[in-house]
C-alpha cells in the first residue's frame, strides 16, 4: 500500500511542530526524492528531520521511505516575545468578552452562537448554555429578521466592514427587547470569513422614553394646532420662536409673519414699560396687542419662564387668549356698579347690608342720618352692631329673619321701632333681600322711617273711628230699638192684666239680644290685651276643628285640616286667632244645613301663612259679598253682624288680610294672611 502526503505550504507548516512529508518511492526515482528534500530544507531550516525506509518483510525489498520533520524547540527571541504578545492579547480579549457591560457574541457563518457572555444572557433572558444551542434568528423578532440577514451578507460579501442597526429580540418570556447591534466579522489571512463578532445594547427604555415623548409631541402639536389660545414661547430677549395657528384667527396675522420679530412691537405702547417687569417666572397679564387691520385687542396672556441648570432663562413659553369681550362686560360692569353704588349711596332711603345681624358691612348716608349719626365715627359705631339698635322683644325675630335671607331667601317687609344714636325711638319698616358684598354671602336691608306715616295712619284710624262710630249710633239704635219697642209693648200688656208665661219668655230673649250686642260692641270698642308669641298655626287650627267637631256633626259636616307641613310657626295672640277661626268655620257650618265638608287648607308662600277656610254651602251673590263686614249687616236670621268686624279686626292687628270669595250654589271660600 501506497501512501503520500501532499507539501504543506510556509503557513501550514509554520503552525505545526510535527510534519510528516512522504512520497512515493519508485524505482529509478531516488533522485527527484534528493532535489525535493533540498529545496524542502531550505525552506524549513528550522527544522529537523529523520528518514524512514520501510521493506517488505516477504520480499525484502525497500517499498517506502520516509522523512519526519520536527520544529525545532529552539526559538529566538523575537518569535518567543510575539508569542508571547498574542497571549496576552487573548486573554485581553477573553477578559473584555466576558466582562463586557453590552452583550456580545461570537457567531459561527451559519447563524449559531459559539459564544456569548452574561450581559448577553441578561438581555434575552437565557442561559450561556441555552443560547449555543440556538442562532440568532431564533431569538429576533420576525419583522426583523430579514435586514438583519441582509446587512450580514453585505458583510459576508466584503460590501460593508460593519452594520449597525436598531432591532427587536424576543426575551425568553415572551416580551420584546428592544437593541442596537453592531455587526462585524472576522477573517482569516486569506481573507476567508471565520465568524461574526455582534455587539448588543439594551435600549428598550429609550424606545419607550422617546415613543413617549412622541406621543407628548404629537399631543402638544395637535393642542397647538387646534387651540383657540395663542400658544408660542419666545426668546429671552422676547423675540418669538414659536407660534400656533391660532395667532391668525386672534389677530390676522399668519405665524411666520410674526416669527423671529420682537413680541414688544405688537404690544400697545401703554402697555410695554409695564410689560418687562410683569413677566417674571410665572406671571398673567393683561396687555392690549395690536392686530393686523390695526386696531387693538385685549390678550390675557400667562408667561413661564423656562430655566437651565444654571438658572438662566432658556426660553419663555406663553398663553395667550382673546379676552376682549370679558374686558369690556368687565369695564361695563364697573361703570354699571359706580351707578349703582351711585344710586344706593344718594337714595332717599336708609340701606344697611350686613354680613350677619351683630356685624354691619356698609350703610349709606341716610342710613346713618335714620340713626341719628353726623359722623364717620357715627358710621362705624352703627357698622360695629346693628342688631343693637333692635329693641329686646324684638332682636330674635330680626335675627330669624336676617338668617334665612342669607340662605337665599327674601323676606318679607318686618316692623320694628328702632333705637337711635341719640336714645329716641323711632317707628320703621325694613325689606331685606340675598346680596353679595366683597365676595362674601350678604343681606341687603332697605329701612324707611314710618314714624309719620303712622301717626297719619292714626289720624285716619280715627277718623274711619268716627265714621264707624256714627254707623254703629245709628246701628245701635236700630237694633236696640227693636227689642226695647218689644218690651214696652208686653209691658203695655202686662199692666192692663193680660200678663201671659210667653210674655215673659218673648221680653227675657229681648233682653238677651241686647246684652249679646253690648258684649260684641264692647270687644269692639276695647279689646283684650294681646300677647304675642310663636304658635304652630297647624296646631291651633286643629284644636279648633275639635272644638267644632261636635256641632259639626250634628248637621252631618266633616272639618278637614289639610297641609303640607305639620308645623308652621307664627309670631300671634293664641287666643285671638282660634277666635277668628271659630267665628269663620263656625259660619260655614251654619251655611250648610244639609251637610258637606269645610277644607281648611295650610301652606306657606314666601314669609306668609296662607289659610282657606272653604265651605260647600248656598254661597253669597254678589250684592251681598261687598257689605260682608259691615257693623250689623248679616245674612242669618239671629245674627248681629258684628262677628266678622271683630275677626276682621284681630287680623289686621297681627298685621295680617283676609278676603272672601264666593259662588253661588258652590260654596265661600274665606283666605286668612299671616306673616311668618
Amino acid at each position: 500500500m501506497v501512501m503520500s502526503t501532499p507539501l504543506l505550504s510556509r503557513t501550514c507548516a509554520s503552525k505545526c511542530h510535527t510534519v510528516h512529508y512522504s512520497m512515493s518511492t519508485l524505482r529509478g526515482h531516488v533522485r527527484p526524492f534528493s532535489r525535493r528534500r533540498r529545496i524542502f530544507m531550505k525552506m524549513l531550516h528550522n527544522w529537523s528531520y529523520s528518514p524512514m525506509i520501510m521493506v517488505n518483510r516477504l520480499s525484502g525489498r525497500m517499498e517506502r521511505t520516509s522523512t519526519v520533520f520536527r520544529k525545532s524547540r529552539e526559538e529566538s527571541p523575537m518569535a518567543r516575545k510575539a508569542i508571547s504578545q498574542r497571549e496576552e492579547d487573548r486573554l485581553l480579549f477573553v477578559s473584555a468578552f466576558k466582562h463586557a457591560p453590552i452583550g456580545m457574541a461570537l457567531i459561527a457563518l451559519d447563524g449559531r452562537f459559539l459564544k456569548v457572555n452574561e450581559a448577553l444572557c441578561r438581555i434575552v433572558g437565557y442561559g450561556a448554555d441555552e443560547l449555543l444551542k440556538l442562532t440568532f434568528i431564533d431569538i429576533t423578532h420576525p419583522d426583523d429578521i430579514y435586514k438583519d440577514v441582509v446587512h450580514a451578507d453585505m458583510v459576508l460579501a466584503g460590501q460593508l466592514e460593519t452594520y449597525e442597526l436598531e432591532k427587536r429580540y424576543v426575551h425568553k418570556e415572551g416580551h420584546v427587547v428592544w437593541a442596537r447591534m453592531i455587526g462585524s466579522i472576522v477573517r482569516d489571512e486569506k481573507g476567508a470569513a471565520r465568524y461574526f463578532i455582534s455587539q448588543i445594547m439594551d435600549i428598550t427604555e429609550r424606545i419607550h422614553t422617546e415613543r413617549e415623548l412622541r406621543k407628548h409631541e404629537e399631543l402638544y402639536r395637535l393642542i397647538s394646532e387646534n387651540s383657540q389660545d395663542i400658544i408660542s414661547y419666545f426668546t429671552p430677549d422676547l423675540r418669538v420662536g414659536f407660534i400656533s395657528p391660532a395667532v391668525e384667527s386672534v389677530l390676522g396675522y399668519k405665524p411666520e409673519e410674526v416669527v423671529g420679530r420682537p413680541f414688544t412691537d405688537f404690544v400697545h405702547p401703554q402697555d410695554r414699560q409695564t410689560m418687562s417687569g410683569q413677566m417674571a417666572d410665572a406671571a398673567t397679564v393683561w396687555n392690549r396687542v395690536r392686530h393686523k387691520d390695526g386696531r387693538y385687542v385685549w390678550i390675557e396672556t400667562t408667561f413661564r419662564a423656562i430655566r437651565n441648570r444654571n438658572g438662566h432663562v432658556e426660553k419663555i413659553v406663553a398663553v395667550g387668549r382673546d379676552v376682549t369681550d370679558r374686558r369690556m362686560a368687565a369695564e361695563k360692569l364697573a361703570r354699571q356698579e359706580e351707578q349703582y353704588r351711585q344710586l344706593v349711596e344718594n337714595s332717599p332711603d336708609a340701606v344697611l347690608i350686613t354680613g350677619s345681624p351683630t356685624r354691619g358691612l356698609y350703610i349709606n348716608e341716610a342710613g346713618v342720618k335714620l340713626f341719628g349719626g353726623r359722623t364717620e365715627e357715627d358710621r362705624r359705631s352703627i357698622l360695629d352692631n346693628p342688631l343693637r339698635f333692635v329693641p329686646p322683644d324684638y332682636r330674635n325675630d330680626a335675627m330669624e329673619r336676617s338668617m334665612r335671607v342669607l340662605r337665599g331667601e327674601t323676606a318679607d317687609f318686618f316692623e320694628f321701632p328702632l333705637h337711635r344714636l341719640d336714645g329716641t325711638v323711632i317707628e320703621t319698616e325694613v325689606r331685606s333681600m340675598p346680596t353679595v358684598f366683597q365676595d362674601e354671602p350678604a343681606v341687603y336691608s332697605i329701612i324707611r322711617d314710618t314714624t309719620e306715616r303712622k301717626k297719619t295712619q292714626e289720624l285716619l284710624r280715627n277718623s274711619e273711628k268716627l265714621s264707624v262710630a256714627g254707623q254703629l249710633a245709628a246701628g245701635i239704635a236700630h237694633e236696640i230699638r227693636n227689642p226695647l219697642t218689644a218690651i214696652k209693648g208686653f209691658h203695655q200688656l202686662m199692666r192692663s192684666g193680660e200678663a201671659k208665661k210667653e210674655y215673659f219668655d218673648i221680653l227675657a230673649s229681648e233682653l238677651n239680644r241686647i246684652e249679646m250686642i253690648l258684649t260684641e260692641l264692647l270687644v269692639l270698642a276695647k279689646p283684650q290685651q294681646s300677647r304675642f308669641e310663636r304658635k304652630n298655626i297647624v296646631s291651633l287650627l286643629r284644636q279648633v276643628a275639635a272644638l267644632l267637631e261636635t256641632q259639626a256633626i250634628m248637621t252631618s259636616i266633616r272639618i278637614l285640616v289639610q297641609g303640607k307641613e305639620d308645623a308652621l310657626y307664627i309670631l300671634c295672640d293664641e287666643n285671638q286667632i282660634k277666635q277668628v277661626f271659630i267665628n269663620i268655620i263656625k259660619n260655614a257650618i251654619e251655611a250648610m244645613p244639609d251637610g258637606g265638608d269645610v277644607t281648611v287648607g295650610v301652606d306657606r308662600i314666601g314669609e306668609r301663612v296662607m289659610i282657606r277656610v272653604t265651605d260647600q254651602g248656598r254661597g253669597i251673590p254678589e250684592s251681598q259679598l261687598a257689605r260682608i263686614g259691615q257693623p250689623f249687616y248679616t245674612t242669618k236670621e239671629n245674627g248681629t253682624g258684628l262677628g266678622l268686624m271683630v275677626t276682621n279686626k284681630i287680623v289686621e292687628n297681627h298685621n295680617g288680610a283676609m278676603r272672601i270669595e264666593s259662588q253661588v250654589g258652590v260654596g265661600t271660600t274665606f283666605t286668612i294672611e299671616l306673616p311668618v
